[in-house]
């Protein structure tokens, strides 16, 4: 009964707040912070108010895009962005990446995702990773493919683990390295992904392996590499943004105007 239930609520709730965006119209605008007001440094509001503001806008923007008002969520998130929110670069980097509100531009994805990855998102870090491995030419760049998929598993990002170990696997980025394939596939499955899972219970030799993989992770761990543990908690992880990727995907380009 709960898994109807809940759909319907989370349905309900979304077009809640889509009805109340559009009673507010531009008035709800003025209250996220206008360009300028997210401009001026945090010494110019003592009380936080310009972190306030830039949260405010940031969450219109998000609430915009679920709402399918892509346009005017790509207005603010690109303002946000030129002052180095660090989210708000991500989404307009996966907007130029996927054609979503804008023209498609996979060097501006590349742009937009490097400067959030740079201030340690690890979403950032796994979408700019991922981006890399395209075969589009003026992207393709397997070294910074593999700088940046490892950051992000190193930040505990599971895709970004699982799909490191099958790269390593496979020999798709600097050539096969088993050791590290089973380093990072066994960090995935240690995660819940079952196609690391079955990987690693599909690999001949896996002892020998598994053996190897240890001194690997031994060694990583003795160099001071292996930071997952730190990192891999609710305060570095971006709760909602695998929903407004989705949402953006569920967006016809054909309704976008450019």
């Amino acid at each position: 009964m709960i898994k109807y239930i809940l759909p319907a609520l989370v349905s309900l709730l979304v077009s809640t707040n889509c009805s109340a965006l559009a009673d507010h119209g531009e008035n709800r605008d003025s209250d996220s912070g206008s360009v300028s007001e997210v401009a001026k440094e945090p010494s110019e509001h003592p009380h936080g108010r310009s972190r306030s503001s830039i949260h405010r806008r940031f969450d219109l923007a998000c609430d915009e895009i679920h709402c399918g008002k892509i346009n005017s969520a790509h207005k603010h998130l690109l303002a946000l962005a030129n002052k180095g929110h660090a989210k708000s670069q991500t989404l307009v980097g996966v907007m130029y990446r996927d054609g979503v509100g804008v023209e498609k531009d996979l060097g501006q994805a590349a742009l937009w995702l490097e400067k959030a990855a740079e201030q340690g998102l690890r979403e950032a870090e796994n979408e700019l990773g991922h981006l890399y491995l395209s075969t589009e030419a003026s992207v393709h760049n397997p070294p910074k493919a593999e700088q940046w998929l490892t950051r992000a598993a190193e930040h505990g990002v599971v895709e970004a683990q699982r799909d490191l170990g099958l790269l390593y696997l496979r020999g798709d980025l600097v050539g096969v390295d088993h050791e590290k394939a089973v380093i990072w596939l066994r960090r995935a499955a240690a995660q819940g992904s079952e196609e690391a899972q079955k990987t690693l219970a599909e690999l001949p030799g896996g002892e020998q392996l598994e053996d190897a993989a240890a001194k690997g992770q031994a060694a990583l761990s003795q160099n001071g590499k292996d930071v997952s543990q730190g990192m891999n908690n609710i305060e570095t992880s971006w709760e909602g943004f695998a929903d407004l990727t989705k949402s953006m995907r569920s967006i016809s380009k054909t309704d976008n105007q450019f």
